[in-house]
């Protein structure tokens, strides 16, 4: 901030100005670096500080009381934990066993459907029997077609 202010000083000045800005800034750089305490003073009050009466006691009872609560939170924390443990194995081998069903279900309707299939293949296939028969063909021109 300083040096942008001296160097606006510095363009709008004449050669003699010009000068005495330059060793203005100098100085303010000298005092900046080598007399830091010039420039920025302590605050007041600083080392003024009220010093307090430790009482050792009731800080070890406070922590001790604090200690005392996290331990049984811990506690309940480990039981809820323990119960979330126990419900995801029971609903584990509960999806297990529905699995299981649906796979044994799967199976059902394939072996039903393919029952079925050939059920309406035997049916088709007397059918075009039949119609064989009443158009008036023999049984052997009949086996010959089938081969």
């Amino acid at each position: 901030m300083l040096l942008s202010c001296c160097f606006m000083v510095y363009s709008k000045v004449g050669a003699a100005s010009k000068l005495f800005v330059i060793v203005v800034f100098a100085i303010f750089k000298w005092f900046n670096v080598v007399h830091p305490r010039i420039c920025m003073p302590r605050t007041k009050g600083s080392k003024n500080r009220p010093k307090t009466n430790t009482n050792y006691s009731t800080q070890i009872a406070e922590k001790q009381e604090t200690i005392a609560s996290l331990n049984t939170e811990i506690v309940s924390i480990q039981k809820a934990i323990e119960e979330q443990k126990n419900t995801l194995k029971e609903k584990k081998t509960a999806l297990k066993k529905a699995e299981k069903e649906v796979a044994s279900l799967e199976a059902k309707k394939a072996k039903a459907d393919a029952k079925a299939a050939e059920e309406a293949k035997k049916a088709e296939a007397e059918a075009v029997l039949k119609k064989l028969l009443a158009s008036g063909m023999s049984a052997d021109e009949i086996l010959e077609k089938l081969k």
